[in-house]
């Protein structure tokens, strides 16, 4: 990974898409979601504790750079990213870049290679999100009681408040049941 940036925010369980009401363009909770569904991709390891969710950040030429969170590939071995379209693709631990110790966030990044046209998410600025804003939550959740597999999930919310610069990055308080298997999407 040669390049480099700075997270300012780091979403609690998920990283969650944010819309603005108020911007006269803004999209319709569907086409959020549709949106969120060509981004995000299923991340499985080499155990179901070591399984979340992720989004497509950056593209080089046919490498991607994918987003999640540290926890969700802190075991060694060999780690699935189940793109949008379905293709997989396995990297090993190794190539996992963990955020630097000093910044203390819970954020990696995997790269995988393809020659697929995969979307790529949009950057914003979160410390422009004002309290009451619709957020989205979008991820795989793992196996329960009432769904059995693995399959992607669109959950909605809003925003009810922030902590001041904390531990691991977690600032931005929501109120969306992320579930898990979600962390990283």
């Amino acid at each position: 990974m040669n390049h480099s940036f700075r997270l300012p925010v780091i979403l609690f369980g998920a990283v969650i898409m944010v819309m603005q009401s108020q911007i006269a363009t803004a999209l319709t909770p569907i086409e959020i979601a549709e949106k969120a569904k060509q981004i995000t991709v299923r991340i499985d390891g080499p155990d179901e504790s070591s399984s979340g969710s992720g989004v497509i950040i950056y593209r080089q030429g046919n490498i991607y750079d994918v987003i999640t969170n540290a926890h969700v590939i802190r075991k060694k071995g060999n780690y699935t990213i189940s793109a949008p379209d379905g293709k997989q693709y396995t990297i090993n631990h190794s190539q996992v870049k963990v955020l630097p110790a000093e910044d203390d966030l819970d954020f990696a990044v995997l790269q995988f290679t393809s020659n697929q046209s995969y979307q790529v998410a949009e950057k914003g600025d979160s410390d422009q999100i004002k309290y009451g804003t619709n957020v989205y939550a979008a991820g795989f959740p793992l196996p329960g009681p009432t769904v059995k597999q693995r399959i992607y999930r669109f959950l909605s919310g809003s925003l009810s408040g922030r902590l001041p610069r904390s531990k691991s990055g977690y600032e931005l308080v929501y109120e969306v049941a992320a579930l898990p298997g979600m962390s990283g999407g």
